[in-house]
C-alpha cells in the first residue's frame, strides 16, 4: 500500500462518534501508523555483507534517545537504524500520540554526544514534533526537514 492509500484508509480512533471505542482502538491506530509505514526491522534481517550496514556511534544515538525521553516524560522511545536513508529513526509513544523523527547520520557525524541535545533544541525539534504528531520530522546537519 503506498502512502496515499494509507492516508485515505479509514483510521480507528477511540473518540470517533458513532464508533464503538475498544480498548485496542488506540493500539491499532499506533500499530497502523508505525509498524506498516515505519516497521522496526529485526537486526537479524540485515545482510552482514551489505555495504549499507553502518554502525552509528552508540553514545550519540543514546544522547538523542535521552533527550527525547526527557522531553516526553513517561513516553516510550524506540529506535532503529534505517540504511536506506542513513538515519536513526525514533518513535515516541506518549499519551496516545505518536511522534516520529529520523536523525540523519550526517547530523550525528557533525556533533559530539555532549552537543546533540543543544543542537536539537536550537532546531526546535520538540516543538515541531508536538505540532506535527504522526508526521516524520527529519533532522539534517543543516536543520529540520518537515
Amino acid at each position: 500500500m503506498d502512502r496515499k492509500d494509507k492516508q485515505d484508509a479509514p483510521q480507528v480512533h477511540p473518540g470517533d462518534p458513532g464508533k464503538r471505542a475498544s480498548a485496542d482502538a488506540e493500539e491499532l491506530t499506533i500499530r497502523w501508523l508505525c509498524y506498516e509505514e515505519y516497521p522496526l526491522s529485526d537486526p537479524g534481517d540485515s545482510d552482514p555483507k551489505s555495504e549499507e550496514r553502518v554502525m552509528l556511534d552508540p553514545e550519540k544515538v543514546k544522547a538523542v534517545r535521552e533527550y527525547l525521553e526527557t522531553q516526553f516524560p513517561g513516553g516510550k522511545v524506540e529506535d532503529r537504524y534505517e540504511a536506506s536513508s542513513k538515519s536513526q529513526v525514533f518513535r515516541i509513544h506518549r499519551e496516545g500520540k505518536l511522534y516520529l523523527t529520523a536523525v540523519r547520520q550526517a547530523f550525528l557525524d557533525d556533533h559530539g554526544a555532549g552537543d546533540i541535545a543543544a543542537a536539537l533544541a536550537r532546531f526546535h525539534l520538540i516543538e515541531h514534533l508536538r505540532e506535527l504528531a504522526g508526521e516524520q520530522i527529519i533532522v539534517t546537519k543543516e536543520g529540520l526537514a518537515l
